[in-house]
């Protein structure tokens, strides 16, 4: 993970301008394969079996990472997901309600982690605010009423 942030940081595409924040979604999920995933994702069973016996600060480590680990999964399967709901915009109802479902698993993650792992309240408010991420829900989820509104999906409480 940490070579494929490395990879993330030495791409031409990042640069420090919020005009620059749409070549990230692709970006991310060039580096953040289904085959990276994986590998760290054995990577983290392995050292889950190995500290079953080890004092739970160990263990307790070993959940730290993987709240992280899965965060970043879910951002990348919504990623996918949010990249079908813009070309329908908004029309495939079934691909923003996966785009819902797989934020409401993030959320459950985050607060099941706490925010050391996930931040959650920053992340979500940095996606859809008007700062430099602002507008990158579209991009990651979930989607904005815009597009719950295309698919005929009532607005959020």
């Amino acid at each position: 993970m940490e070579r494929a942030h490395d990879k993330v940081a030495a791409s031409p595409e990042v640069k420090l301008s919020s005009r620059y924040r749409f070549n990230l979604p692709p970006l991310f999920q060039q580096v953040y394969t289904d085959e990276l995933l994986n590998e760290a994702d054995a990577l983290l069973r392995e050292a889950q079996t190995k500290t079953v016996a080890d004092p739970d600060v160990y263990r307790q480590r070993v959940a730290f990472v993987r709240a992280g680990f899965e965060f970043t999964r879910l951002m990348m399967q919504g990623a996918a997901v949010m990249a079908k709901v813009r070309e329908s915009d908004g029309k495939d109802a079934e691909a923003v309600r996966a785009g819902i479902e797989i934020w409401d698993k993030i959320e459950k993650l985050s607060r099941a982690a706490g925010p050391f792992a996930i931040n959650y309240g920053v992340t979500i408010s940095a996606m859809s605010g008007k700062g430099y991420m602002g507008g990158m829900q579209d991009y990651f989820g979930p989607p904005s009423e815009k597009y719950r509104a295309a698919a005929g999906i009532k607005a959020q409480p």
